[in-house]
């Protein structure tokens, strides 16, 4: 999603203003080792770029939880 996207949706009538932004992780040091182009600030940017170029957007979002790399608070591996 970049800037350009949210123009074209806030220009044009026929196209529905509603924007799906999965996510993976709220932190940029496990952003980085998942090895994601996106920063948490971009994330915010690009949110905060939609409702001011449309108030009305419906932004959704998939959140995933964990990868394996992610340790729990006892130091033990992720297991699924």
């Amino acid at each position: 999603m970049d800037d350009s996207v949210i123009a074209v949706m806030a220009r044009r009538d026929n196209v529905c203003e509603h924007i799906h932004l999965p996510l993976q992780s709220g932190s940029d040091a496990v952003l980085h080792r998942m090895n994601r182009g996106y920063t948490t600030e971009r994330y915010r940017s690009i949110v905060a770029g939609a409702r001011s170029a449309m108030p009305d957007v419906s932004i959704t979002t998939d959140i995933i939880v964990a990868f394996l790399e992610e340790r729990e608070e006892y130091g033990r591996p992720f297991r699924s």
